[in-house]
Order: structure tokens, then sequence, then C-alpha cells
């Protein structure tokens, strides 16, 4: 499945030392959100991927695409937000 290929490439751009790889790899976050499945495990690993930047990332210009990544694939899910605002 090219989708998992491409979370693969995302996993590893989201590890890089630059920040704008990381924010790169934080806006396509929903953009791979939206071509899964309703059901598919690769939504659940997407939100994994999304929950550690927002929750390890030092980088403002990271985190604001973490956010907005945020909004788009779980509005309604404040949980996930919650080791984040500590």
């Amino acid at each position: 499945d090219i989708v998992q290929i491409q979370i693969l490439g995302v996993q590893t751009a989201l590890r890089d030392r630059s920040p704008y790889v990381r924010k790169c790899a934080a806006n396509a976050l929903p953009k791979l959100f939206g071509r899964c499945h309703a059901d598919s495990d690769q939504k659940s690993e997407l939100i994994d991927l999304m929950t550690n930047l927002l929750n390890g990332e030092g980088s403002t210009m990271v985190l604001s695409s973490g956010i907005m990544s945020f909004v788009e694939m779980c509005p309604n899910d404040l949980g996930l937000l919650h080791g984040s605002v500590r």
C-alpha cells in the first residue's frame, strides 16, 4: 500500500534535525490521514505520530504545524493534548 510507504517517509522526516523538514512532515500528516481507510490502523498510527510531535517538539515553527494537523485530524479529541499542556 502506497500510504504505508508515505507514512514511513513522514516518520523519518519527523526525526530529522532540520525544523523545516519536521514542519513539512507535520503538514503531511492530515493529507495522509484523509487518504487512509475509515477503520484502518494507519489512522491511529498517524494520530500517534502527531501526538508524539505535540509532546516532544521544541521548535515553535514545527509545533504550529502540529497544532494545525491536530485541528484537521481530530479537533474534538482534546485528550490528546493533555500531555502537551500539563
